[in-house]
């Protein structure tokens, strides 16, 4: 018990542990991408305010230059814009507005072309080598597209600007982190691990004790998979349970057949005792009777037998042989007049070479069973007669009675192939002989039934 108990244990935390590390993965993911869409979008923010402040700067120069611009004022106006020059180029022509070119530029940027992979790149590339670089930004004034402004300046700043925002966003990404991370666990643990947990739990109690109802599991009203997985799980214990005390009852009337078998086998040495002195009696009728007897009796110890094979070994196959169908016919009619003391008129016309592979006893038992239906019905007395012939490779017997013909529920079992069962002794002995025309590679038919009589058809290959 204990150690079921800690091996659920264990399974719980692995569970729950998946649960967890996918949920931080998941929210890990989330938190980057709003990250790296955060920085590169301040990037390019940063580089339009270049472009703009730069086309600010031109104005005021245009506007100041009607006189010499004074060179404290050229050094204030660089330093507010942290930049080294400004360019205006106007179709074919290029004008320096304010400040030096460099010698060397390090890095070119045009804004108006850098797609989304461009801009994340762009942006991390200044976060992580834009230090000690010269950075030349081009593209079209917001305010006159048809003028196009360069800007030269350090990259120092703006890798300082980035620098710092993606600090903040790093800061500030934690706390939602957090927050969807312990939301989406608590989430999947309450809809998913807990219900499947419960499931789990109760099967491993079942395992153990299928017949506690306390371990039958628990259905909702969830309409999603786990709500299908309760009723699926819970579908499955009662074919089980059933399957269950179905083998228990065959396990008992596997004990019963095995006791019954023992004590006919000493009623048969009883029987073949008596037999041997009732042989000496004068009366032919009741020397007649004596090999009927032992017969019977060694045929209900043989049938018991088979019925306990097939519940050790699960098969007991038929025992073929060349059989004359004449005698096997003839014998039926003799029990049946032995039982029923003349009431019914059994008539055999079966050609006396007419030979087939089957297992005698079995048809012994098809045929007594149709014979004993028939007499049953027929309280009155009737005739049954037995006829067969041969069809190629197919043998055809027919018994037909001249009984009032089958009732309704008897008939219904010949309008569903796959019945098993019937509603009364009568339908059961039909059960019977349809499972031994089966194994015998046939089939058994009703012909017709009416107030006149009813005819059954059994045909087997030969």
């Amino acid at each position: 018990m204990a150690t079921g108990t800690s091996g659920r244990r264990r399974a719980r935390r692995s569970l729950t542990a998946r649960v967890l590390q996918h949920t931080l993965a998941f929210a890990a993911l989330w938190a980057a991408a709003s990250y790296v869409t955060s920085v590169s979008a301040y990037w390019l923010s940063q580089i339009e305010d270049q472009l703009r402040g730069a086309y600010d700067t031109i104005r005021v120069v245009q506007v100041v230059s009607e006189g010499e611009l004074d060179p404290d004022l050229r050094q204030r106006l660089l330093a507010f814009t942290e930049t080294n020059a400004v360019i205006l180029r106007t179709g074919d022509t290029s004008t320096l507005v304010i400040g030096s070119t460099p010698a060397a530029v390090d890095k070119t940027v045009r804004p108006a072309d850098i797609t989304w992979p461009g801009r994340v790149r762009h942006a991390f590339d200044t976060l992580i080598n834009g230090r000690g670089r010269i950075l030349r930004i081009v593209g079209p004034a917001e305010q006159d597209p048809s003028v196009v402004v360069e800007v030269v300046a350090p990259e120092a700043p703006l890798a300082e600007a980035v620098w710092q925002h993606s600090l903040r966003m790093g800061a500030s990404a934690i706390a939602p982190f957090i927050a969807v991370g312990v939301l989406l666990f608590f989430v999947l643990q309450h809809q998913f691990v807990r219900p499947v947990t419960a499931i789990i739990e109760r099967l491993a109690w079942f395992a153990r004790n299928p017949d506690d109802v306390d371990t039958t599991v628990k259905t909702s009203d969830r309409r999603d998979e786990i709500g299908d997985l309760e009723r699926g799980v819970l579908s499955m214990q009662g074919s089980l349970r059933a399957l269950l005390h179905r083998r228990d009852r065959e396990a008992a009337l596997g004990a019963s057949v095995s006791r019954i078998n023992h004590d006919l086998r000493n009623v048969l040495q009883t029987a073949a005792v008596a037999s041997d002195r009732i042989k000496a009696a004068q009366d032919p009728a009741v020397r007649k009777l004596v090999p009927l007897l032992v017969k019977a009796v060694e045929r209900a110890v043989q049938i018991c037998t088979r019925t306990l094979d097939y519940h050790r070994f699960g098969d007991t196959p038929i025992r073929l042989a060349p059989t004359r169908l004449r005698e096997i016919a003839v014998e039926v009619g003799d029990s049946v007049a032995a039982i029923h003391e003349g009431r019914v008129e059994w008539q055999v016309d079966v050609p006396g070479d007419l030979v087939v592979e089957a297992d005698q006893e079995e048809l012994f038992r098809a045929l007594l069973n149709l014979a004993q239906n028939a007499t049953e019905a027929m309280p009155g007395g009737g005739r049954v007669s037995v006829r067969a012939r041969r069809r190629l490779n197919q043998v055809l017997i027919e018994v037909e009675d001249n009984g009032p013909g089958l009732k309704e529920e008897v008939r219904a079992f010949f309008e569903r192939p796959f019945a098993d069962t019937v509603v009364n002794a009568h339908g059961l002995g039909l059960v019977i002989v349809r499972e031994i025309m089966a194994a015998h590679g046939g089939t058994f038919e009703l012909g017709e039934t009416s107030p006149a009589g009813t005819r059954f058809l059994l045909k087997m290959s030969n």
